[in-house]
């Protein structure tokens, strides 16, 4: 039970940890070998490209766990009972589109297995780096049904749940700075 509860809130939230400090790690030690031993590596700048390439890609069902997507919500301000309404609009386009890019995504990845390009300095094949996108529109579609599942049969809504727990952490942080 608590892998199951560590998927559904940390999951995309630790893989991007992992792979921010991955690129943290990697460019420091590139800065430290160009300016320390005047000599760089040739693969740090493609390890680190190809590690934000899959943070992105997890990072859009992130924001959809999170319902932290930017969205233009001038509409929403000026007509609030609006709301909801294009709320569920806007994630019925991007279920779409996701749905849509799942065939274009396959044929890229057919395509690579095919020809086995590999990056120029890692000579890694690239068709692992291609696969990100299909892992990011499956869970960005694997999340926005969770929500869904979650509104319709008025279980525990985790992006509300995060979003206030973030609340009290401002306002409790705000406190100590007001004391001090």
């Amino acid at each position: 039970m608590k892998f199951w509860k560590w998927l559904d809130t940390k999951f995309e939230e630790t893989l991007m940890a992992v792979g921010m400090w991955a690129i943290v790690i990697v460019m420091g030690i590139q800065v430290i070998m160009r300016y320390v031993f005047a000599s760089s590596l040739a693969w740090s700048e493609e390890i680190s490209r190809y590690i934000f390439i899959w943070f992105t890609f997890f990072g859009i069902s992130y924001a959809i766990r999170n319902n932290s997507h930017i969205r233009i919500d001038i509409l929403q301000t000026t007509f609030p009972k609006l709301e909801k309404p294009m709320e569920i609009i806007g994630d019925i386009f991007f279920f779409a589109f996701c749905v849509y890019m799942i065939g274009p995504s396959i044929t890229t990845l057919k395509g690579l297995w095919k020809t086995w390009q590999t990056s120029p300095a890692m000579e890694i094949p690239m068709f692992f780096v291609y696969i990100s996108l299909l892992f990011g529109f499956i869970l960005s579609i694997l999340r926005l049904l969770q929500k869904y599942y979650m509104l319709i049969f008025k279980k525990r809504d985790i992006a509300k749940e995060l979003a206030e727990e973030n609340k009290e952490k401002v306002e409790a942080l705000d406190t100590i700075e007001e004391d001090n």
